[in-house]
């Protein structure tokens, strides 16, 4: 008869082959299983956008952002922002870095954050001739001055039952203004005239 024996890590197994059995003395135990690897730490790479911490839930990485933050995804990105204007439409300050608007074509941001108009910056005169006979002569002075300066009308002529009118006079301003007819025969002087911006004065010849 011949026998076989291995040497197992707990004993040995011994077999008779003629008998056709196998008597175990003890059986081998199976290898124990492989440790378990260490945790992951699912947080590491994740910065928050260095606005926030990293935090685990449910095995996965989240983001508790900072005051005026909130996360997207893993990110921390800042909240949208309230504009702090009031009743301003344009300049000043909104709280977010910017203004509260600009105006749009030629009006102006005033100090009460309204737009307004340009304001005018000159004046206009308005010669009226009621009178029978032509105008030839207009001079518009500084009131008090000792010149009357440049005739305003040039080659033209302010003939009887017609007007013009004389713009781009600085202002607010005090003029002396005086009209003659051809020759500087006769002829109308008005002095301290009161000239606002925006507003046209009327002189109205008769006679």
């Amino acid at each position: 008869m011949k026998t076989w024996a291995k040497i197992c890590s707990t004993g040995i197994i011994t077999a008779a082959l003629s008998m056709l059995t196998v008597v175990t003395t003890p059986a081998c135990d199976p290898p124990p299983p492989p440790p378990p690897p260490p945790p992951t730490n699912v947080c590491a790479a994740v910065s928050c956008s260095n606005h926030g911490s990293c935090a685990v839930v449910d095995g996965n990485p989240t983001c508790a952002c900072n005051s005026g933050f909130h996360a997207e995804g893993l990110s921390c990105v800042p909240d949208a922002c309230v504009k702090q204007c009031g009743s301003r439409v344009c300049g000043g300050n909104d709280g977010c870095g910017g203004t509260c608007g600009t105006c749009s074509g030629t009006d102006v941001c005033n100090a009460s954050g309204q737009c307004v108009p340009v304001p005018p910056s000159s004046a206009s005169l308005k010669v009226n001739n009621y009178s029978s006979q032509s105008l030839y002569y207009l001079y518009v002075s500084p009131c008090g001055s000792d010149s009357w300066g440049p005739d305003q009308l040039g080659s033209r002529t302010i003939s009887s039952g017609s007007s013009l009118t004389l713009t781009g006079l600085p202002c607010p301003a005090c003029y002396d203004v005086k009209v003659e007819t051809a020759g500087h025969t006769a002829g109308v002087t008005r002095y301290g005239n009161n000239f606002a911006c925006g507003v046209t004065y009327n002189l109205n010849i008769s006679g």
